[in-house]
């Protein structure tokens, strides 16, 4: 059989590393032969062979890579959110370029590689400050999840329509079974 192509929209594609992450993950997959990832229009076109993969396995796979990066995008968020506020305490200004560093070590929840290669003198005030950042990228990072989960749930909320429920579900006592046969009088 000769290969097939589809193309599917991405709303979540927005930058490089978005498009190097679903080409590598794809191109990767048994079957597939070509995918090219297009941020502008958000759209991916994978060029695959029919007997080995489906159309729905493609969809499916591109919704693993798209948690994976959504994933990714928290961790990044976190990161970044450590790195900046360990950059506004005074122990970082003591370190001056390699503050960042040490904010990235720190953001990885590695205190001991954070501090190895400080002088002694402050290493216990960057130990502070790094638990202070580290503690404050972790409060910035679970707002943001919880409100990407409430937005969800509001979401779901609005979006279900009472006739997609069971019969039984809308009401607050469930009806009782139809009798067996046997038990009639």
């Amino acid at each position: 059989m000769s290969p097939a192509t589809i193309e599917l929209t991405v709303p979540d594609i927005s930058c490089a590393n978005c498009k190097a992450n679903i080409e590598g993950d794809l191109a990767s997959e048994p079957g597939i032969e070509q995918v090219t990832v297009d941020t502008g229009t958000r759209r991916v076109r994978i060029t695959y062979e029919q007997e080995r993969i489906s159309p729905g396995q493609l969809r499916a796979r591109l919704s693993e890579i798209g948690v994976v990066v959504g994933i990714a995008a928290l961790g990044s968020f976190f990161e970044s959110r450590v790195v900046a506020a360990f950059h506004h305490t005074a122990a970082a200004g003591s370190l001056g370029a390699a503050s960042t560093a040490v904010g990235k070590a720190i953001a990885t929840g590695n205190l001991r590689a954070a501090t190895g290669h400080v002088p002694t003198r402050i290493a216990g005030s960057i130990a502070a400050a790094g638990r202070n950042a580290f503690l404050a990228g972790l409060h910035d990072v679970l707002l943001v999840a919880a409100a990407i989960a409430l937005t969800g749930a509001v979401a779901a909320f609005l979006l279900i329509r009472s006739r997609d429920l069971h019969v039984t579900a809308l009401s607050a006592v469930p009806p009782e079974p139809d009798p067996e046969p046997s038990e009639l009088p």
